[in-house]
């Protein structure tokens, strides 16, 4: 089963899928995208994402080597997830997670993998302060916050949509809908 979440820049994505690695305890792995955009402070290489130049990108696209891959924000950054890095991880995890631009969604939706989306979703006002705290800038903020428009008009296609107002509650929220699919389709620990 391939989980995938997704929403706004600074919905808790990343948050809620760590606590979710957490209480499954090594049962599930998060998958890692390959990005062009610049590390952010605290972020490690390999865990979340692959931090790669525009022109290694540009090669793995041509050589055909992602699932799917997106030119996401207006700043030019590209995001894609690696046929190699899902084989692989495939094998060892009965499970994988990550977060994906709504686009990308689709795209891995049509290849036939047996995916659950969930949508996190955040009040815009709520959203926007989160934003300032991580440091974004203005112009970023804007941006993002204009995506977010965007995105939301993805949220009846997701198979659930949990608010992440309350961090806690959210996480849980998520964790139970990770073990209902689980039990639906059979997958045991």
């Amino acid at each position: 089963m391939f989980v995938l979440v997704i929403g706004p820049s600074g919905c808790g994505k990343n948050t809620i899928i760590e606590a979710i690695l957490t209480k499954f305890n090594g049962k599930i792995a998060v998958l890692p995208s390959f990005t062009t955009r610049n590390i952010r402070p605290g972020e490690v290489e390999g865990k979340f994402y692959c931090f790669i130049s525009f022109d290694e990108f540009l090669k793995r696209i041509d050589n055909k080597e992602f699932i799917e891959y997106e030119k996401v924000h207006a700043n030019g950054n590209y995001y894609g997830v690696s046929k190699v890095k899902y084989d692989e991880y495939s094998k060892i995890y009965p499970m994988l997670i990550k977060d994906v631009d709504v686009h990308g969604v689709a795209n891995i939706k049509k290849q036939g993998y047996d995916t659950l989306t969930i949508y996190i979703d955040v009040p815009y006002d709520e959203l926007k302060q989160r934003l300032k705290t991580r440091g974004e800038s203005d112009e970023e903020i804007e941006l993002r916050l204009k995506r977010k428009e965007h995105e939301d008009s993805f949220k009846p296609s997701c198979d659930y949509i949990v608010e992440n107002i309350d961090l806690n509650k959210a996480i849980g929220e998520v964790e139970n809908i990770i073990k209902a699919e689980m039990a639906k389709r059979k997958i045991g620990f």
